[in-house]
């Protein structure tokens, strides 16, 4: 899976009802992860024991964690879930049918990748060190190139300042379409230039 190293392989059951038990979910709670996952494994993890990368500063592990899916519309809640549960750096990778997803959580923030066939993803282990590799695996799994000096917390906020910029744009030029008044439409146009130039600016930046 991933095609990550043989040695990282582990290939441990976790019992959804092992889960549930202790962190003591409600029936609400369970019902929803029921109707939403059939199967999770343990497939890999990535260590110092395991494969020839150091410890982190703060990082001495990262798993993955294969999630085996009844639907692929299933609940962001359950998914968000399995990561506040289990207390380690995860991966994890969403199997439905024939396709897969590999998802990260950070900063509070879910990544994830586009679905693909089964055993196409690959994932990176990138890094002199265990903190490193983590931080490369979130910006393969996420899409992020990190500019200039920027670290990765960095990069992130002017990725999504960017993306609110540009929605913003877009609503605007579509009001600008709209108006009729003359006057309105002038204001708003301004309006849309200076949003276009912090958009240009930070892009540069």
């Amino acid at each position: 899976m991933l095609h990550l190293p043989p040695s990282t392989r582990i290939n441990k059951q976790l019992p959804k009802k092992a889960i549930y038990e202790k962190f003591k979910l409600n029936t609400s709670q369970q019902k929803s992860m029921d109707a939403d996952i059939s199967r999770m494994v343990l497939v890999n993890e990535i260590a110092n024991r395991t494969i020839n990368i150091a410890d982190g500063t703060d990082i001495k592990s990262i798993f993955v964690l294969s999630v085996k899916l009844k639907t692929d519309s299933y609940s962001e809640k359950n998914i968000l879930m399995l990561f506040k549960l289990i207390p380690q750096k995860l991966v994890l990778v969403l199997n439905f049918e024939n396709k897969e997803r590999v998802v990260v959580y950070y900063q509070k923030r879910l990544f994830q990748t586009d679905w693909e066939t089964i055993n196409e993803t690959r994932l990176y282990l990138q890094g002199l060190n265990l903190d490193e590799v983590w931080n490369r695996i979130i910006m393969q799994i996420g899409h992020i190139s990190l500019e200039q000096e920027n670290t990765l917390d960095e990069q992130i906020r002017i990725n999504e300042y960017q993306q609110q910029l540009n929605r913003k744009i877009v609503l605007l030029e579509k009001r600008v379409y709209m108006e009729k008044q003359p006057k309105k439409k002038l204001a708003l146009f301004n309006e849309l230039q200076e949003l276009k130039k912090q958009y240009n600016i930070k892009s540069i930046n």
